[in-house]
């Protein structure tokens, strides 16, 4: 309840840079299976910035996400709030994936300064940035091995996307995205499968 203005913040200014924000209090209809629901966007999304407040530790849904996204290999960021006290942290975060916010980032409204909010806005489109490609490449090593062990020949063809041949079957393209395919995806693998001769 403490962070509802800065999450309402972030959400909106993250969302104005083209993040696909999940904001579990707003983006769930009523009636729908709200624990479901969590999984499924978090499933759907490779990176989550926790707002550490003095309650947040006591919270069993922000435990819960926490714990699926830590389970999922899902990169978490947590804001710390300036008067969460040590025995308010999430043990399961290391020191590095936190940041920690000054009293001076917060104005009497709750909201970040403008300062402080372009600040956090760059360091979350970094680690975001970071984790997405971490996640590309091993799931493009994942693909090679993969397509090494079932005897296909295979070779780059585009950014992150690959040609694959087998003796006897005709070639096939795939393109490692770290969420769901979109149809501009789906789009470029048909282009450069119509390329392969």
């Amino acid at each position: 309840q403490e962070t509802e203005l800065l999450a309402l913040q972030l959400c909106r200014a993250l969302s104005e840079r083209r993040f696909d924000v999940f904001l579990d209090r707003f983006s769930v209809p009523p009636g729908d299976d709200f624990p479901r629901r969590i999984d499924i966007e978090l499933a759907d999304k490779s990176f989550v910035l926790l707002l550490e407040s003095r309650s947040a530790v006591d919270s069993p849904w922000v435990q819960h996400e926490v714990s699926y996204a830590l389970a999922h290999h899902i990169s978490v960021l947590a804001l710390t709030l300036p008067d969460t006290p040590s025995a308010g942290l999430f043990s399961v975060i290391d020191e590095a994936f936190r940041y920690r916010l000054l009293k001076d980032d917060i104005g009497g409204s709750g909201e970040l300064s403008d300062t402080a909010l372009k600040r956090i806005l760059d360091e979350i489109e970094l680690r975001c940035a970071r984790q997405l490609r971490r996640h590309r490449t091993q799931l493009l090593g994942s693909l090679n091995d993969w397509l090494s062990g079932a005897a296909f020949l295979f070779r780059p063809v585009d950014d992150w996307a690959v040609l694959a041949e087998r003796e006897g079957q005709a070639p096939c393209v795939f393109l490692v995205t770290p969420r769901g395919p979109t149809p501009t995806d789906l789009r470029k693998v048909d282009i450069l499968r119509l390329g392969v001769p």
